[in-house]
């Protein structure tokens, strides 16, 4: 437990809702050209037109935006690609989403911030609507390894949910550095604290990069 854990949580509490508007903005604009940055990667077609759907984005058209990126994004990443149903390539990513669900969740908690405590999430039966904000931005970073492992099989080797569970040691850029998916989560939940603590938007979130492993830390 942080030392400051009730004090983070006031924080939260009174965070102001146009401060969690505007940044949910920004998590949902950088998940969209993370998503035009994997289909680029992949030298899949599809890109611009993502991305341009993340650069004429409004604040509080998130939902729309997400939804319109994701279709469209989907049907160049995996053509037929239903996400609903049980598919090979929907394992995939729903393990890897699963270990980086978790990785953010622990570093809430030792952050010292409350994870029930949504900006856009507010299930009330979900203990952890702040993760499954923040989780957003990255979720890209594991469709690429998914599609480069993915079979025919619905359920997972071990060698595919060792290479899943990789993610977090490959390569990511925040604030125009390189490091590991598990330190650019840190300086992201870090960065978050300090704009609920301050009242300022000091919000740190990833550009997703091609497959490399970094087990060591920041460069």
């Amino acid at each position: 437990a942080n030392a400051r854990q009730a004090e983070v949580m006031c924080k939260q509490i009174e965070f102001d809702d146009l401060y969690k508007a505007e940044i949910w903005h920004e998590i949902i604009q950088t998940k969209i050209l993370n998503q035009s940055r994997a289909l680029s990667i992949l030298g899949l077609k599809g890109a611009d037109e993502v991305m341009k759907i993340a650069l004429e984005m409004e604040l509080n058209d998130e939902d729309c935006a997400e939804a319109y990126a994701a279709k469209i994004y989907f049907q160049y990443l995996h053509p037929g690609l239903n996400r609903r149903v049980e598919e090979p390539l929907n394992s995939h990513m729903n393990y890897g989403y699963a270990v980086l669900r978790n990785t953010i969740i622990r570093e809430l908690i030792a952050t010292g911030l409350q994870p029930a405590l949504g900006l856009h999430h507010c299930n009330q039966f979900n203990a952890f609507n702040l993760a499954d904000d923040l989780i957003e931005p990255w979720r890209p970073m594991v469709d690429l390894i998914a599609y480069h492992n993915v079979d025919s099989n619905i359920i997972l080797t071990k060698k595919q949910r060792f290479a899943l569970a990789h993610v977090v040691h490959n390569a990511c850029r925040m604030n125009d550095k390189r490091m590991n998916v598990l330190s650019g989560i840190e300086l992201m939940v870090d960065s978050y604290r300090k704009t609920v603590i301050e009242k300022e938007n000091h919000l740190v979130l990833p550009t997703i990069m091609p497959i490399e492993s970094m087990e060591l830390l920041n460069e």
